[in-house]
């Protein structure tokens, strides 16, 4: 006698043996006690979950010899032929081999005689949706009145492919995936049967690769005893399936915990070595992180929540205490992203080990209220805390130079001729030039006053006046002649040139000096060339300047910056300066 596989072996013979999916089955069971059979189903689901099953064990049940029942008695010639795939009125037809219109058609003319032997004429039909367009436009008008003996079951892995014209003339029933508990128990049951002993890990590696499929998980079984025999180990099982070992998954985790590089590289490499596909690698991975957090989070986790054995539960637990709940969220998140880059890429490997040496990389989290009540200690301190000694130093030697270029500013006057003395007190060449280069010639307080003061009276009655003075320097001041320096080319020197402003210029000497007074427009070179000199403008701009690199020194060197940033972590990338605060 030929070997009847498992999967065949055990398919369930009644409703009563079709585990999980007890909505279907009460359903069907109380529209046959009530006599309330529609006339077409659509049974979904994904595969090896037991549609076809339920469409043979509802034929049983229409009928069966004893009479229309919700149990069939499953001993009759009727449910045995049905059974055996010999019974006359009961078709099954292969949609993915009969998917044209002469199919349909050559149905449609059977469906009008009546059945055989039994009370209904039942046509299955597997994988409905390979039906083409016109032979599903064939078929509405039978399955719209189809004739009192005819009862159409319609099974398929992918409903969205049906016109949406035939599942609203159908009771359509959606198949779940079994249960990893149930299907574990209907496992335990066949072993039972089988007198086969398995291990708890070896069986939750079957059902947990098996995916909810009842059929898979008896497939699965079968290649694993055919391989290890009536008596198989985990090691068998997990070699027998071609399975990556959950130890592998714990010992990756813990290197990562560990901060170990070379550790996690060298198991990656022996893994990729055995042939495993890394894909499925990371994804395992990413189960393993959320069973860490199950186990963290919930004190007593069923088994629907972590389907582990109690050794594997206690090390995720050791692993759990090892990081905190937000940082093991931030390392699924990440384990999440690895794991869609892994199977996109095409050097999974290498992404593989470049994203798991990201996780290394994850620094611990604190609290909010913890750092916020080490941040307001930091600025406690700072705010009680003295200047440093150097500050201080540095303020007075400020101030003392302040006093001595203030001084001999006092004791400085202009030349006989009117123009600027420099620094040292000599006077300025021909051209207002400094005869030293490293010199900047310093306008006598009087005079910068006087400069100042007349730009200003101009800026109250002529404002676009006073900006072009502003621009320009003043070489020479005086009763005797004024000469300004401007940079060829821009728009200060052209605006000064024009007549019209030149002689409001002139006008605006004679009623300060109560004289005409010569003006001079001389060209200059620009300040980054020329440091010693410097217009009003520029000399506002140098101030400003200054003043906001003051502020953002402070800003850097601030103790309760400092102390943020030592707490924190990070670097400052920018300080913003308010405008009002660079004005002074």
């Amino acid at each position: 006698m030929s070997y009847l596989v498992l999967a065949r072996k055990y398919r369930p013979a009644t409703f009563a043996d079709v585990i999980g999916q007890e909505h279907v089955v009460r359903t069907l069971q109380n529209a046959i006690t009530m006599g309330r059979v529609h006339h077409a189903f659509v049974f979904t689901g994904a595969r090896g979950v037991g549609k076809t099953t339920c469409a043979r064990v509802l034929a049983k049940a229409l009928n069966c010899d004893t009479g229309m029942r919700p149990d069939p008695c499953g001993v009759c010639a009727s449910c045995k032929d049905v059974a055996a795939g010999s019974h006359p009125d009961v078709l099954e037809i292969d949609g993915a081999s009969n998917t044209g219109v002469d199919n349909v058609r050559e149905l449609r003319e059977t469906v009008r005689y009546l059945p055989s032997r039994s009370k209904f004429k039942l046509y299955i039909i597997d994988e409905v949706h390979m039906l083409s367009t016109a032979a599903f436009n064939a078929l509405l008008k039978t399955l719209e009145e189809p004739p009192a003996h005819v009862k159409f079951v319609f099974a398929t892995t992918e409903p969205q492919k049906i016109p949406i014209t035939i599942l609203s003339r159908c009771q359509r029933f959606d198949f779940r995936r079994v249960s990893n508990q149930t299907l574990a128990e209907h496992v335990r049951h066949v072993l039972k049967g089988e007198n086969v002993e398995i291990g708890a890990s070896a069986l939750s590696a079957v059902v947990r690769e098996a995916q909810g499929s009842v059929r898979d998980a008896l497939s699965l079984l079968d290649q694993v005893l055919s391989y290890a025999g009536n008596a198989p180990s985990d090691e068998a099982v997990v070699a027998a399936l071609g399975l990556v070992d959950r130890g592998a998954i714990f010992a990756l985790f813990d290197a990562v915990l560990d901060r170990d590089a070379d550790k996690l590289l060298s198991m990656i490499a022996d893994i990729d070595v055995k042939g495993h596909e890394l894909g499925d690698v990371a994804s395992l991975f990413v189960d393993h992180l959320r069973d860490v957090m199950v186990a963290k989070s919930v004190k007593d986790p069923t088994e629907a929540q972590l389907d582990r054995s109690p050794g594997e539960v206690e090390q995720l637990r050791a692993q759990a205490k090892k990081l905190s709940a937000p940082d093991l969220h931030r390392m699924f998140a990440l384990a999440v992203e690895v794991a869609d880059d892994v199977s996109r890429s095409a050097f999974a490997r290498v992404s593989f080990e470049m994203g798991l040496l990201r996780l290394l990389e994850v620094e611990p989290t604190e609290r909010l209220d913890e750092l916020l009540a080490r941040l307001d200690g930091v600025a406690t301190v700072s705010a009680k805390a003295p200047l440093k000694a150097d500050n201080r130093a540095g303020t007075a030697d400020g101030a003392t130079a302040a006093r001595r270029v203030t001084a001999a500013a006092d004791h400085r006057s202009a030349t006989s001729d009117g123009r600027l003395p420099t620094s040292d007190g000599r006077p300025a060449t021909s051209d207002g030039r400094s005869p030293t280069a490293d010199s900047r010639p310093v306008l006598a307080e009087k005079a910068e006053a006087t400069w100042s003061a007349f730009v200003a009276t101009i800026r109250a009655t002529k404002p676009g006046l006073s900006a072009v003075l502003e621009h320009g320097r003043p070489l020479k001041f005086g009763p005797d002649g004024v000469e300004l320096g401007y940079t060829p080319k821009t728009f200060y020197w052209e605006k000064a040139h024009d007549p019209e402003c030149k002689s409001a210029i002139e006008a605006s000497l004679t009623a300060i000096f109560g004289k005409p007074v010569p003006l001079k427009l001389t060209a200059v070179a620009p300040i980054e060339q020329a440091p010693a000199e410097e217009s009003l403008a520029e000399a506002a701009d140098r101030k400003r300047k200054n003043r906001h690199d003051e502020i953002v020194t402070g800003a850097r060197e601030h103790p309760a910056v400092r102390g943020a940033i030592q707490i924190l972590g990070g670097e400052i990338k920018e300080v913003i300066v308010r405008e009002s605060d660079a004005e002074g």
